[in-house]
């Protein structure tokens, strides 16, 4: 798997070279410009109707009166799925071509340093960064009482939202559900770096496998049910552009995505 990675990796190279100077939909020539590079991941997701757990303890018992705050969470699966943004895990590796130059120096990688001279970890084996959770939680229906227990604040969230996370923790402490802080060794949500006209920026990003992910996806969903799709957005000077390659893995396991920018 590496060393196809690898092999993929220099065509990704030499692509960008032979391709320097030839990209379309390009902001106006400037000496300066700034990258700045986001990913984002959706698959289709369960859906789940989530409640705080709160106790009626005062009389008369079953008024279905919250009183006691249980610091707890239970989830209920909602049949069907849903096409929704999914914290996932991935590798990437920026690097750059300076104009008049065949060599790519490294901007930034999945150990975290930014602005070293050489290209390293090229085979991309770890998986530090992560894409954003899952934003959407209308309100769920209400839900009737259990005994003493009574449902509050409910919300229709799927797989992908820290809601759901946070009771799956709740039942299962010691289950990995801690994905951290969405992107590279806890940075900002976007990968910013500096680009000069006639610089190839050269983009390679790989998801992290069903096998090996978090388990918030039931263990009884295919990689081809669950279909996670892995994008990537370049934008310089602040305008979004159309590099060459790919900025858009498959929904296949583990699945990779390659691509080049030259600035004019």
């Amino acid at each position: 798997m590496n060393n196809l990675w690898r092999r993929r990796a220099a065509a990704a190279a030499m692509s960008a070279l032979a391709l320097a100077g030839c990209s379309s939909t390009q902001p106006d020539r400037a000496a300066n410009r700034s990258g700045s590079l986001s990913f984002r991941a959706t698959g289709k997701l369960g859906t789940l109707d989530c409640y705080d757990l709160w106790q009626d303890t005062s009389l008369p018992i079953g008024d279905n009166t919250p009183d006691v705050d249980l610091q707890q969470r239970q989830c209920f699966e909602v049949a069907g799925t849903n096409e929704v943004p999914v914290p996932w895990h991935y590798s990437v590796i920026i690097t750059v071509i300076h104009a008049g130059s065949t060599v790519e120096q490294l901007l930034t990688s999945t150990d975290g340093f930014v602005g070293t001279t050489s290209l390293a970890n090229d085979d991309l084996d770890t998986y530090f960064s992560l894409t954003d959770y899952d934003p959407n939680d209308p309100p769920a229906t209400q839900r009737p009482p259990f005994g003493d227990i009574v449902y509050v604040n409910g919300k229709e969230v799927s797989w992908g939202s820290p809601i759901y996370q946070g009771a799956y923790s709740d039942i299962c402490p010691s289950c990995p559900m801690d994905l951290g802080p969405p992107n590279l060794v806890s940075g900002p949500t976007n990968f910013d770096f500096p680009l000069n006209s006639g610089d190839t920026v050269v983009v390679r990003a790989r998801k992290q496998d069903l096998g090996h992910s978090p388990g918030f996806i039931p263990a009884n969903q295919t990689p081809e049910l669950v279909q996670i799709v892995l994008v990537a957005t370049l934008s310089i000077g602040g305008v979004p552009v159309t590099p060459n390659g790919a900025t858009v893995t498959t929904n296949g396991d583990g699945t990779e995505l390659s691509f080049s920018y030259t600035v004019q």
